[in-house]
């Protein structure tokens, strides 16, 4: 049997950490505006990109092997990984 468990329980905690404001749960995956880009928000720094990046390459590995209803916001936050903005955050 594999289980993965622990290793999305690392990945919540590793959004925490990242976001320590961030609480409560969501009903979908993907906000209702996913796919739309606000050219004019603000780009992250390159610390926080760098988090960003990471959180979205680790949140791709647990979407491939066990939350695949998660695919269709993780495919699109990886296209916007080499400048996420605030929203992409």
């Amino acid at each position: 049997m594999i289980s993965m468990l622990e290793y999305v329980a690392e990945l919540l905690k590793a959004f925490a950490e990242a976001e320590p404001g961030m609480k409560g749960t969501k009903s979908s995956a993907a906000p209702s505006d996913l796919f739309k880009v606000d050219e004019d928000c603000r780009k992250l720094s390159q610390e926080q990109a760098a988090v960003f990046h990471n959180l979205t390459a680790k949140t791709l590995y647990a979407t491939k092997r066990v939350r695949p209803d998660t695919c269709t916001a993780v495919a699109f936050l990886t296209t916007r990984v080499r400048e996420p903005d605030e929203e992409d955050w």
